[in-house]
């Protein structure tokens, strides 16, 4: 996302009204963790899924069922294979299924929900973080 789009949706908001390009550098520079970069007049993301840097997470015990938003197109390889992080370091679960449709929006207007049982999957020895 350019800095002017995040700039120009931050104005929306009367709160943030005041925040400059040399706020934003800020937040940046002085950040522990270093979440996002400036490059080109653009603001990226460094933190997630498919950040190269090794994601370490607490496990936690998960609710007894979790969502998964997805594409049509996945579901066989899913069928075959189970839920794969592919490119990414985790599956994304979700505790509600709006925030799965969500997700799942991210690939088609049509996402498919899968609803996990993970005391099932616990018992199949995966880790959930």
């Amino acid at each position: 996302m350019s800095v002017d789009q995040l700039l120009s949706a931050l104005y929306q908001s009367e709160k943030w009204m005041n925040i400059t390009l040399e706020d934003v550098q800020q937040m940046i520079l002085l950040s522990k963790k270093k979440h996002h970069e400036l490059r080109n007049n653009k603001i990226r993301a460094l933190y997630g899924q498919s950040t190269p840097i090794k994601i370490h997470i607490k496990e936690v015990v998960p609710p007894k069922l979790s969502n998964h938003g997805t594409s049509r197109e996945f579901m066989n390889l899913i069928s075959e294979k189970g839920l794969l992080p592919m490119s990414r370091q985790y599956v994304h679960l979700s505790e509600d299924i709006e925030t799965a449709c969500i997700v799942g929006n991210r690939k088609t207007l049509e996402p498919v929900i899968l609803i996990i049982d993970t005391d099932e999957s616990r018992k199949m020895e995966l880790s959930f973080i």
